[in-house]
């Protein structure tokens, strides 16, 4: 298997409109996975499902999907949620959670991604297509959209929609070697090298910034390089979006989170490394890295290794074409 895309998620209406967000995301990768023969799996971790609400099995809408592109859910349950430090403030752990899905994932790639992305048709074509290079970090550009395209209609109107209301675009800052901005929508890396780096860090504390941490460790400590896939993801641009305010709210109530500047200083210290290694290749060899090494934790049975999961499967068989 070429590829396994992993989302995390819970029935818990984060955002607003959760269920919609969530149908629209899975009936259209499913329909262009068969559209572009991907050879594929899509991973939807389900972190801690409430208690007083339906699983997402049930309360999803589930379309039959290709024999070449199953779709798998498994489920991190409350009991152990509540291993974790602040798990009574925090509900999901959205990065332990997508560890989860790449421990399980069956593809040589693995691509994080969210439940509120739509790819373009070029981007699926691409990664169904081109053979991807191991010890490679692939990014994209995320576009946000104010458009809410609903199930009736076809794969290509959505999208056309979606880039009509279009209003921001994340790109990678001018002089600037690595694309950080939403790297959390899209980052796809071989599986090998992924586990090398023991995951995503799984600190247990609010979320954000974590998704740069992956991509500067990745470029930092194992030599990956960037690649940017020239064809857009769509972002459906809803409430409850990471904000000064939610951050004070989170730090307020004593949930730990990464400082920016702690990131944005190890961001800084990368660069002047790799200017010294195409001028001071010496001086170069002998600088020290991973500066977040200490400060991010990682250990070797990340996403929840040798745990007992259970998993659901949708009925698999052939579908129509988009």
């Amino acid at each position: 298997m070429k590829l396994s895309i992993i989302v995390a998620s819970r029935n818990d209406d984060h955002g607003e409109f959760l269920t919609e967000r969530t149908n629209l995301f899975i009936d259209t990768l499913v329909k262009q996975a068969e559209k572009y023969k991907l050879d594929g799996e899509l991973i939807i971790v389900e972190w801690n499902p409430p208690a007083n609400r339906k699983p997402l099995s049930e309360e999803l809408s589930w379309p039959a999907t290709p024999r070449h592109f199953p779709v798998r859910v498994i489920t991190v349950p409350h009991e152990l949620h509540k291993r974790f430090n602040s798990s009574d403030k925090l509900p999901f752990f959205q990065m332990i959670a997508k560890n989860v899905g790449a421990r399980r994932a069956r593809g040589g790639f693995v691509l994080f991604t969210n439940i509120d992305i739509l790819f373009a048709n070029k981007m699926i074509r691409y990664l169904a297509r081109v053979p991807l290079e191991p010890q490679k970090t692939y990014r994209a550009n995320r576009h946000d959209t104010k458009a809410m395209p609903q199930m009736r209609m076809l794969i290509q109107e959505r999208l056309e929609l979606c880039r009509a209301k279009t209003f921001q675009i994340w790109e990678r800052q001018p002089r600037v070697k690595l694309h950080l901005p939403a790297c959390g929508d899209f980052t796809l890396i071989d599986s090998n090298t992924f586990a090398c780096a023991c995951g995503h860090s799984e600190f247990e504390g609010f979320s954000i910034h974590l998704d740069s941490v992956l991509c500067l460790r990745l470029a930092d400590v194992f030599g990956c390089q960037q690649e940017i896939i020239p064809f857009p993801i769509y972002h459906i641009d809803h409430d409850d979006k990471y904000s000064a305010e939610l951050l004070c709210e989170v730090k307020q109530n004593g949930v730990p989170v990464v400082d920016a500047v702690v990131v944005s200083s190890a961001v800084q210290a990368y660069l002047a490394r790799e200017k010294l290694k195409r001028s001071h290749p010496t001086v170069y060899a002998r600088q020290p890295r991973g500066e977040l090494e200490n400060k991010i934790y990682h250990h070797e049975k990340w996403g929840l290794a040798g745990a007992d999961l259970q998993e659901w499967q949708p009925p698999t068989k052939g579908i129509d074409n988009a």
